[in-house]
């Protein structure tokens, strides 16, 4: 929960749009701050709803327990829980006493069903998708197959949220997903493990037909433009914008005709080709979001499932720094059988590739996953898990004092291994051993230097946070001249 700011969800808007389209209200309590007993439980009472549902991540499940425990104090209304957490953990959700059913996977027509059969005051006990809990123990019923063709639903009912609240509209920017699901089997993902539930899994990746997805754009941008806000940039949320290429090609050339607006998306390094960076730029990219995870290769390919050389992922980063496309890279740190070696390997990957900008979060085993299996089998976790905590892996060669040292200070290192790589040979060798050295060197004072970036980053945040809030054009000003700046950094 980020205070005060929230973020538009793909699945809830689709699932309301297909219950609006059926005659059924609809409304959202969007959960953007903490919230007091009295009044959440007023808007509760003010709605009077039939059914009320909660969407959560794994990240966020512990704060569950309190809203549901609250409702259920005042009011006998059945209560499902839905989204990533629910579908991959459903019997960990449905031991909390109040929770009474779980949606498996995709919402809409589960969700329409139970809806109509609320309505109609009949048992809703055997709908294909949902686990239900009765007093003789839990209905699990069977998963219904996906939905093949998104052009067949509804587009998502934009309207359930209120946009002036969400932070991509304070920075002009409207978020967008015309895609689902993923056609890799990267272990730490839940895409993989998600899959592996539905009948028809060898449909789980699809598209909108390009011309649907151009459509959905222009809806969206007359909706969530108003007074308050100016649409200047799209952020696509699909995990891979390049796949298919035949598909790419077409909708990027849809979208220079009839968009065009500046936009940011997801791309996986071993998808981009010279035709496709160019394309993109053309459509008007001007950043992408690409997965390296992990500079070591034994873990990125072992551990992660990612087969992926460092050459591809260079070669990719080299083609959008060409094209002037800025980049960035995601990594993680502290994950399975990772020592502060390995999480060096990945600082010097991203000193090698050279991204516009660099991210590292904490690893997180989410449920059912191939990741969770390996750290649950190798003793890192111990169930249930506690995702309260930001460090759920116990890691005996890699301190929670030192995942929080290489995930804080990640960008400041690998500058640091950037000016190394332009040392001449014998000084490059040399520099590289002792910083090597250094960094693994378990006397460092871990927790005062974290104490020292954590000071910094909640000051710099606040600081971020009321500029968009008061002054967004400031905002945008002073993040696109931090951003020109670090890019020529990066070269």
């Amino acid at each position: 929960m980020l205070e005060g700011w929230g973020f538009y969800s793909e699945g809830l808007a689709s699932i309301s749009a297909v219950l609006k389209q059926n005659k059924h209200n609809v409304s959202l309590l969007h959960l953007i701050k903490d919230i007091s007993k009295e009044e959440f439980l007023l808007k509760i009472e003010k709605e009077k709803p039939d059914l009320i549902g909660f969407s959560f991540a794994t990240t966020t499940f512990y704060r569950l327990s309190n809203y549901v425990k609250w409702i259920k104090m005042k009011f006998n209304i059945p209560i499902i829980c839905g989204g990533y957490h629910p579908t991959l953990a459903p019997e960990e959700v449905l031991n909390i006493k109040e929770v009474d059913m779980v949606c498996i996977g995709e919402g809409e027509y589960p969700m329409l069903e139970l809806c109509n059969k609320i309505e109609k005051k009949e048992n809703y006990e055997y709908i294909d998708s949902l686990y239900v809990k009765t007093k003789d123990g839990i209905i699990k019923n069977k998963i219904r197959p996906l939905i093949e063709n998104l052009d067949t639903l509804p587009f998502p009912d934009f309207g359930l949220f209120n946009f002036n609240n969400l932070i991509a509209s304070k920075i002009n920017t409207a978020t967008i997903m015309i895609s689902r699901g993923c056609l890799y089997n990267c272990s730490y993902c839940a895409n993989h493990a998600t899959r592996k539930l539905y009948p028809n899994s060898n449909k789980y990746t699809r598209t909108r037909s390009p011309e649907n997805a151009i459509e959905y754009i222009k809806i969206l941008l007359q909706h969530c433009g108003n007074e308050k806000i100016t649409i200047k940039y799209i952020g696509f949320l699909d995990n891979n914008l390049s796949w298919p290429k035949e598909w790419s090609i077409k909708f990027l050339n849809l979208y220079l005709q009839e968009i065009h607006l500046p936009f940011s998306c997801n791309l996986r390094a071993d998808t981009i080709d010279k035709e496709l960076c160019g394309l993109l730029k053309k459509a008007g990219c001007f950043r992408v979001h690409i997965g390296v995870e992990s500079g070591n290769k034994e873990i990125r390919f072992s551990i992660l499932k990612r087969s992926m050389p460092d050459n591809v992922i260079k070669k990719a980063f080299d083609l959008f720094k060409n094209a002037k496309i800025s980049s960035l890279a995601y990594n993680m740190v502290g994950l399975p059988y990772e020592t502060p070696k390995a999480a060096l390997d990945t600082i010097k990957l991203n000193a090698l590739i050279k991204p516009t900008r660099s991210l590292a979060a904490i690893f997180c085993p989410f449920p059912r996953t191939e990741a969770y299996n390996i750290s649950l089998n190798a003793g890192f976790i111990k169930e249930p898990v506690d995702y309260s905590k930001e460090i759920v892996l116990k890691n005996k060669s890699f301190s929670e004092d030192q995942i929080y040292f290489f995930s804080l200070y990640f960008r400041f290192i690998t500058q640091l291994y950037k000016i190394i790589f332009v040392f001449p040979g014998f000084i490059k060798i040399q520099a590289e051993k002792f910083f090597d050295s250094f960094f693994c060197w378990d006397k460092i004072p871990y927790k005062f230097l974290n104490k020292i970036m954590r000071f910094y980053k909640r000051s710099k945040d606040s600081l971020k946070n009321k500029i968009r809030n008061k002054n967004p054009k400031l905002y945008l000003f002073l993040r696109n001249s931090f951003l020109t700046k670090f890019k020529k950094l990066s070269t």
